[in-house]
């Protein structure tokens, strides 16, 4: 479809609200600032272009994009802005505004003050208020080596912008997979990827939930036993249905790749045996969105026939699944990105990054879920 993205574009987010679709994105200018913007649709025609915020001294990573979402009136946004000249040193910058009115001037999500990595956040409306959820670093910088570890976090924000409650979710994960939350009948969850506290790192999808001020002990979605010493960059993803929650996600164990994804009933006190979606040969980057209670469809990067492709299949509950369609052509390269889906009522949107000749540009293109038909 159209995209409403004019400039040199890449870090696509998709979102659905009010019965509409919001895209946002970064645009570099001309005159080397950033820019992050967004528009909405309903069918095929977008809105007029909204700035969120503009800089030049932003942190502009591949795996690591703003994000923003909505809750009635009210928008709650978040990018990344430099705190240091280290090179992983960047602060979180979250802004909002009422539906009409400009953007408030932009605040620092976390309160620790020291000059660490801090990003890929996850965003939710949460009642009368926002969500977010983000890798905190603040002790990768420690004095003793021991205590040198990415944590994970979450915060309550309302709408006027201020942080009400701010939670450590865990002290030791992965230290640059994104985060996934899904709001529950029930409340929050958080999806992430863990560290094991030993020296064998593993590094599974772990989840927490909110239990009303409380926070679950984490605990695996599956115990897919993946040893890596060192980040992969492949975050899950995750929504929810009422209490029925799906998350999908990327493992090599073993050498072996796999697209899994698995579902909950009883929102996440338990998660089914998962489900594995991809074709042989994933690189990850996946998304994922429930159309019912029992039905979801997944998104992820496949090397298929000498070239990378973004696949999405239909799968249910009870295994079923229909078969694989391709959505586009596209790279492992990072300035690919991370390919975006939402879902508003049939229809699914996808979001990514087109580049050629370093000139980059977010497409989108839709499909209805009729499409995925079960064998």
């Amino acid at each position: 479809m159209t995209s409403p993205v004019l400039g040199n574009s890449s870090l696509p987010h998709l979102f659905v609200a009010q019965d509409s679709v919001y895209l946002s994105w970064v645009e570099k200018l001309e005159d080397g600032r950033h820019a992050f913007q967004f528009a909405s649709t309903k069918d095929t025609v977008w809105s007029p272009i909204d700035t969120i915020a503009t800089g030049n001294n932003w942190f502009v990573n591949w795996a690591d994009y703003p994000t923003m979402t909505q809750n009635g009136d009210e928008f709650l946004a978040t990018f990344l802005q430099r705190s240091d000249s280290g090179k992983y040193t960047y602060d979180v910058r979250y802004t909002v505004k009422k539906r009409d009115s400009l953007w408030r001037k932009p605040k620092i999500l976390h309160d620790d003050g020291i000059p660490a990595e801090h990003g890929f956040v996850s965003l939710l409306p949460y009642g009368e208020n926002f969500f977010a959820t983000w890798l905190d670093g603040r002790t990768t910088v420690a004095e003793n080596p021991a205590e040198r570890q990415m944590t994970l976090r979450a915060a309550v924000i309302n709408r006027e912008g201020h942080k009400l409650e701010d939670f450590l979710l865990d002290d030791r994960v992965c230290d640059c997979c994104q985060t996934a939350a899904a709001m529950t009948s029930t409340g929050p969850i958080v999806f992430y990827r863990n560290r094991s506290k030993d020296d064998e790192e593993v590094r599974d999808i772990y989840y927490t939930r909110a239990m009303d001020t409380l926070w679950t002990e984490p605990k695996p979605v599956f115990k897919d036993n993946w040893k890596i010493n060192g980040c992969p960059v492949n975050g899950p993803r995750a929504d929810a249905h009422g209490e029925n929650v799906a998350v999908a996600w990327f493992t090599m164990a073993n050498e072996k790749p796999k697209v899994q994804v698995s579902f909950s009933k009883n929102a996440a006190k338990s998660f089914d045996t998962p489900i594995r979606v991809d074709e042989g040969n994933p690189l990850g980057r996946v998304d994922v969105v429930m159309a019912d209670e029992k039905t979801a469809v997944v998104s992820w990067l496949e090397s298929r026939d000498n070239e990378d492709v973004i696949m999405a299949m239909r799968v249910d509950t009870d295994g079923v699944r229909s078969p694989a369609i391709e959505v586009a052509r596209s790279s492992s390269e990072r300035s690919s990105g991370f390919p975006q889906m939402t879902l508003l009522g049939s229809t699914i949107y996808f979001a990514w990054t087109r580049s050629i000749d370093e000139q980059k540009t977010v497409v989108v293109a839709h499909l209805d879920i009729s499409a995925f038909s079960h064998q």
